[in-house]
């Protein structure tokens, strides 16, 4: 099974997408500075390297778009694939 782990923040969003099945980390994302017209986007796939770009990324929204986005590129990465999501909230 595939889980896909979000860390939200005030300004940030990291991303985890594990299979369960052997307990790996297929993909890694993150955005910070969320609001921001120079947000820094980050994404790893397993075993690959990291792509950065700098990017408009007017709200949380908009960085769960776009990393949705990235994890559909993955093959077996779409929101359909995705068996479950932890949430860690603080408050």
């Amino acid at each position: 099974m595939r889980v896909l782990v979000p860390n939200l923040g005030s300004t940030s969003l990291k991303v985890q997408l594990l299979d369960m099945a052997d307990e790996t980390v297929i993909a890694r994302g993150r955005i910070e500075s969320i609001g921001s017209d120079r947000a820094r986007l980050t994404f790893s796939r397993e075993g690959g390297d990291a792509t950065e770009e700098l990017a408009a990324v007017a709200d949380h929204r908009a960085a769960v778009e776009w990393l949705l986005a990235r994890l559909g590129e993955l093959e077996h990465g779409s929101a359909d694939a995705i068996g479950a999501v932890g949430l860690k909230t603080v408050h």
